[in-house]
């Protein structure tokens, strides 16, 4: 199963900016199918915390 979520699936937070979600993603999937997205009412959070998230979420 591990297999074919790496080869055929791409994880996106779509919004939710939470840490443990992309650190529990990563493994499954690789880091290297992690996608940012964001959708409406998210990508309008007052503060940055969009960048502030991907500044500091640990992500190359």
């Amino acid at each position: 199963m591990a297999t074919y979520c790496r080869r055929n699936l791409y994880v996106t937070a779509s919004g939710m900016f939470m840490l443990h979600y992309l650190e529990q993603a990563a493994p499954v999937v690789g880091r290297d199918r992690l996608l940012f997205s964001t959708d409406y009412p998210y990508q309008y959070r007052s503060g940055g915390d969009a960048r502030r998230f991907l500044e500091n979420c640990g992500l190359d």
